[in-house]
Formats: C-alpha cells, sequence, structure tokens
C-alpha cells in the first residue's frame, strides 16, 4: 500500500464536487445497488444447526475486497445553458457492480463482473482497473483511496474512456480498527475554455489544454470475502 501526505490534482478536483449534485449522485448508486440486489461476500458460520453469515471486515487496505455498485453518466451535468452544445453527445447512465481487490502490491485486480442495470449490449464494459493509491488531503486531513477504470460504452455513446474513482476511507467499529469506504464519486476529465477566477480543480494538461475533472456519477462498496486461491 502506498500513501502520500499531499494530495494529488484527482483528489482536490474530486473534492471540490459537493454540494447537491453528489448528494444527488451518491442517492442514485443506492438506488441502483437497491435494485440489483446484495451480493455481500461471507463466510458462513454453523451454531446448534443453525447457520449464519458473517459479513468481511478488514483492518488494511492492502490485500482487501470490496463489491463497488457503481452509478455514472458518460459526461458531466452542465453548469450553465452554453455548456449544453447541440452537439454534444446524449448523456446516458449506467449502473451495475463489480467485485475488486485492492493488492499489496498497489495494483487492482477485478474479481468478477456482476450484474447490470442496463443488460446485454447496452451496459458499460470494465477493460482495466488501474492501480490504486491511499491519500490524506490537505482540504479536510481525511484519507481517500483513489484508482481509475478504462471503461467502453455501448451505443450510442460508443467510446472507451478512462473514470476517476474516489472514496473516503473510515475507520469502525468498537476499536476503530476496522475499514469501510463511503462516499465514493466518479470523475472524468474534460477540456474547458479559459476560466474565470474562483474555478478549483482546473489545471493545464502537458498539451497546453486547460482540463478539469467533472463529477459523472456514484458508487458504494461492501466488503466481500476474498478468492478461494
Amino acid at each position: 500500500m502506498r500513501s502520500r501526505t499531499a494530495p494529488t490534482l484527482l483528489a482536490a478536483a474530486a473534492l471540490a464536487t459537493t454540494g447537491g449534485t453528489a448528494s444527488k449522485l451518491r442517492e442514485e448508486a443506492r438506488a441502483a445497488e437497491e435494485a440489483l440486489g446484495s451480493t455481500r461476500g461471507t463466510s458462513a458460520q454453523s451454531v446448534e444447526g443453525a447457520t449464519f453469515v458473517k459479513p468481511a471486515e478488514y483492518t488494511e487496505l492492502g490485500d482487501s475486497c470490496w463489491e463497488i455498485t457503481y452509478r455514472f453518466a458518460n459526461e458531466p451535468e452542465a453548469k450553465e445553458e452554453k455548456d449544453a452544445k447541440t452537439d454534444n453527445p446524449p448523456r446516458k447512465f449506467y449502473g451495475g457492480k463489480l467485485q475488486l481487490q485492492f493488492k499489496d502490491d498497489g495494483y487492482t485486480d477485478i474479481i468478477s463482473l456482476g450484474d447490470t442495470d442496463s443488460g446485454g449490449s447496452n451496459a458499460a464494459t470494465f477493460q482495466k482497473v488501474w492501480g490504486w493509491d491511499l491519500e490524506t488531503s490537505e482540504q479536510d486531513s481525511l484519507d481517500y483511496i483513489l484508482f481509475s477504470a478504462d471503461i467502453t460504452l455501448p451505443p450510442p455513446i460508443s467510446t472507451s474512456e478512462r473514470f476517476y474513482f474516489q472514496a473516503r476511507v473510515d475507520k469502525e467499529g468498537k476499536d476503530k480498527n476496522t475499514i469501510s469506504l463511503q462516499d465514493g464519486s466518479v470523475t472524468v476529465k474534460r477540456d474547458v475554455g479559459s476560466p474565470g477566477g474562483g474555478w478549483w480543480g482546473i489545471f493545464r494538461g502537458a498539451d497546453g489544454i486547460l482540463a478539469q475533472f467533472r463529477e459523472v456519477g456514484g458508487f458504494r462498496c461492501k466488503p466481500v470475502a476474498k478468492p478461494e486461491s
């Protein structure tokens, strides 16, 4: 597991997307999770003939496994009327589940691709999930996990793009040593025109083009049992 005290621009930009839009997207992710049903990874135990399941728990992010319930759009919501250009692609939402393992060496493995609320050829396809990182934000001094994924979107969008995922890392339980991942957000990088004052999270890329990370969705996380070797 890698940790740095200075947040990357991705972390700062994603943290800047707060308020009604972020809350609405998280509620949509929660609704998607309820619609798809719960598939929490568990281990079974038997007590006096009765069988019950024990939820998976982790004290470290390295080598932990999680079920991700996501809902995101291909494009961010237009901030102003001038952003809603007629030549922009239609805004479509995609939802579903997948299970990931954040490995000790900083890589991320896809354990399984679960149900989607789009179904079949209308579903978003996770081609690759890149390595994860843990960062402490300078804005709120809280820890966040960051990772990205290359995702192919079906027609009529018909594109492959990198989406960026971030969630807050909390400590829970009696001894405050059980990890949970909260308030997940999904962002994409979009070029912007010359901004006025007060735009936070805008940067200049290597090609000199101004860009900004814009929120397009949210996700929820549940710990699941590690796959059997």
